[in-house]
């Protein structure tokens, strides 16, 4: 109730007494009065002896005294539910709702929120020790510090004393290094080996705070090796320069992206300086109180006040007269505004002539109009350059200007594109630089590209070309034999030759009817990865190509850090969609495989009846007579046992495990481990229609074919007849993929 309320209140009960009882009875005896004169009368003033009183006062808190008489003496003077310890309670700053015990302690701010007695809570993941940040000896307590690993979610793991997982990219016990002895490659000591090797993960080496999962800093460089730069930077002004890189992160018209504004007196483009002085003569252009030192062109530094006068029809030394020096040897007696004539010195190359001076139009009339020292020059294509009939010749002519010249390539429709200086592209048949010739080995290696009828299949890559060694870290087919990084290993794209020719496709005694008809396919040449995509590789193409991280979950199902685990370097990718996947195979110029040729791959050449890539399904009799099914071994797939329903390893495992269950092609781990996105729409009747040489898949729909099975698929799911579809949008931990490349025909 407020003040006014208790005050009418008191009026009223008073009112009431006067009419029933009389002044005596109501006063007590004496006339009606505010005894302590504070404007308010009892009893709406709970205590009429003491002025600071009433329902109007201020409360003062601790001293037992209701001073604004609403029943209480205040306690607990910020409402937070916890008394002042000035009154007996637990509250160390009453005076402050979000202090008091159980409240959340925030690190590092020097305020002790839950009253615990400590300044500050410097152990903000709870695990015994205080963060280094504020002189403590945990090397990750929020996250935030540079250590091997150190992110939100690793921090309360990490701690001296704290055991150490070899090889996990974490340094769990705080001594600066990823347990288990250095990591291989990798020369900045980060825990993170060279992403230019097959299992490395860092993207700068050479920088021991680049690796993934570091703290991202504003400094213009991919800390944490996800593709993005100063992601977590803010750009106050929005202005498109970070607040790191802008001198005023609070005014937009003023950046290092920004043109400087002269004579302001404005550093708009953060160098440091506000343009005053265009043409850097050190000169000024004024007004100023000395006009004789005035700069009187600010964007010529040959023009200014001490500038030795020149015959150019200009005022160079900004006396305010033109070529002052010369009119007594030269003469403008054509009065076109030139002096000419004399020593030569002077622009007008004819000066009893009007139509003949610089500011005139050259004409093709055999004389040399514009005075530039040429006669008839004509660029007919525009391309800025000058074929000229007549003497002198340009020191760079035009060798196709109006396209009849006689030049590899030249025509009327490509004249413009032809002049000294263009770029040469490369076995067109057209001569852009005016060189005399087509460019036919554009990477200077000694071999003519394809297209002119050479060998280089690579024209643009000088370490490409046939004989030359095969470079493991270059994805090129480097000895042009139509492979790429044949016998390289895992993570580094290493491709399989499936020959063109016929296979078995699909499985007539299948369960699902998707898998029918059995049929017989036509496949034309095609290189298919011998492994699947590494987390390595991905990786590689996050930092240095198009591909993300979007939507790309860290763990798997027995590793929280899957993807910033170097000991995961040459596990399979996961969590990819379809549409990752599909950058990432056309970054390194492949594409997903169609469903039929993973199949073939998968199954092998030939009218095969295999339903795994190692053989046929293995059968035994039992004691009642019947045939049964026998489950695959562990040591074929990573998979689901038959029957036990126990997984074999429960997550992902290398992409060069279970050599002994390889395809015939010798593919690995095309049943179980990941299963794999194909390039198809997923329809269950398209093998009743598809055709039979090079069936692409439908043409649309709403899921993509994914293939092979996974970890945690039992053996029927892995066979390499088994088809299932997905959403290309969505992702898992048991899918992932590898790519393919269609062969030119031969």
């Amino acid at each position: 109730m407020s003040a006014r309320r208790f005050f009418l209140a008191g009026w009223y009960l008073v009112a009431a007494c006067l009419w029933l009882a009389g002044p005596s009875s109501c006063s007590g005896g004496s006339s009606l009065e505010d005894n302590d004169g504070d404007g308010y009368l009892a009893p709406a003033d709970c205590d009429d002896n003491n002025s600071a009183v009433n329902p109007g006062a201020r409360e003062i808190p601790y001293n037992d005294v209701d001073e604004d008489c609403d029943g209480i003496a205040l306690q607990d003077a910020d409402l937070d539910g916890h008394d002042g310890q000035e009154a007996g309670g637990d509250d160390c700053d009453d005076g402050n709702a979000a202090i008091h015990p159980g409240a959340v302690e925030l690190p590092y701010d020097g305020i002790d929120q839950d009253c615990d007695g400590l300044d500050d809570d410097a152990d903000a993941d709870g695990d015994g020790h205080g963060t280094v940040l504020m002189g403590g000896d945990d090397c990750c307590d929020s996250g935030l510090e540079v250590a091997l690993g150190c992110s939100g979610l690793t921090a309360a793991s990490m701690y001296p004393g704290a055991a150490e997982i070899p090889g996990d990219g974490i340094d769990q016990n705080c001594d600066g290094q990823d347990g288990g002895g250095a990591v291989v490659n990798d020369n900045d000591g980060d825990g993170f080996s060279s992403d230019a090797q097959p299992d490395g993960l860092d993207c700068d080496d050479n920088d021991a705070q680049v690796y993934p999962g570091a703290p991202e800093r504003c400094n213009g460089i991919d800390d944490d090796c996800d593709g993005y730069t100063d992601e977590t930077a803010l750009d106050i002004d929005n202005d498109g320069v970070l607040v790191c890189f802008d001198c005023d992160d609070y005014d937009p018209n003023r950046s290092p992206l920004l043109p400087e504004i002269p004579y302001n007196d404005v550093d708009e483009d953060c160098d440091e300086v506000a343009l005053m002085d265009v043409d850097g003569d050190t000169y000024l252009p004024g007004p100023d109180d000395d006009p004789s030192d005035d700069d009187c062109d600010d964007n010529d530094a040959d023009i200014h006040p001490l500038a030795p006068e020149r015959c150019n029809h200009l005022d160079d030394d900004c006396d305010g007269e033109i070529d002052e020096d010369f009119t007594q040897n030269h003469t403008d007696a054509d009065l076109d505004g030139w002096l000419g004539g004399g020593d030569g010195n002077c622009p007008d190359c004819d000066d009893n002539d009007p139509a003949i001076n610089p500011a005139a139009v050259e004409v093709v009339d055999g004389v040399d109009n514009d005075c530039d020292g040429l006669t008839d020059e004509v660029d007919l294509d525009g391309d800025g350059y000058l074929a000229t009939p007549a003497a002198p010749e340009p020191a760079e002519p035009d060798c196709c200007d109006d396209g009849s010249e006689d030049v590899p390539g030249c025509s009327p429709a490509t004249a413009a594109q032809i002049h000294p200086g263009a770029e040469e592209i490369a076995s067109d048949g057209i001569d852009q630089d005016c060189d005399g010739a087509d460019l036919v080995d554009a990477d200077g290696d000694g071999h003519d590209s394809l297209a002119s009828g050479g060998d280089d299949c690579d024209d643009y890559n000088p370490q490409a070309y046939p004989g030359h060694d095969e470079d493991c870290a270059d994805p090129a087919d480097n000895n042009c034999d139509g492979l790429r990084n044949e016998n390289c290993g895992p993570g580094t794209g290493e491709e399989i030759l499936i020959a063109a020719g016929d296979f078995n496709m699909g499985y007539d005694g299948a369960h699902f009817g998707d898998q029918k008809p059995e049929h017989l396919v036509h496949m034309s040449a095609f290189a298919i990865d011998k492994y699947e995509v590494t987390v390595a590789e991905y990786r590689r193409c996050v930092a240095h190509g198009p591909c993300t991280l979007n939507g790309v979950y860290a763990y798997s199902m027995t590793d929280e850090n899957y993807w910033f685990n170097q000991a995961r370097g040459l596990y399979p990718a996961i969590w990819i969609n379809h549409y990752q996947a599909e950058t990432y195979c056309q970054w390194v110029g492949k594409h997903l495989p169609s469903e039929a040729q993973w199949e073939m791959a998968a199954r092998g050449a030939g009218d095969t009846d295999n339903r795994y890539p190692w053989g046929p399904v293995e059968t035994t009799t039992n004691s009642e007579g019947i045939v049964v099914r026998q489950p695959v071994s562990c040591d074929l797939a990573n998979h689901r046992r038959l029957w036990s329903e126990e997984m074999c390893v429960g997550d992902t495992t290398l992409v060069d495990a279970y050599s002994d269950g390889v395809s015939p092609f010798g593919l690995f781990n095309m049943a179980g481990n990941v299963a794999e996105w194909v390039a198809d729409w997923y329809a269950p009747d398209y093998y009743q229609v598809s055709p039979s040489e090079d069936p692409p898949g439908p043409a649309n729909g709403g899921l993509r074919v994914v293939r092979g099975g996974s970890f945690e698929d039992p053996d029927e799911a892995i066979e390499v007849v088994f088809r299932t579809a997905w959403n290309p949008a969505e992702r898992n931990y048991a899918i992932g993929f590898r790519c393919a490349r269609t062969l030119p025909a031969p």
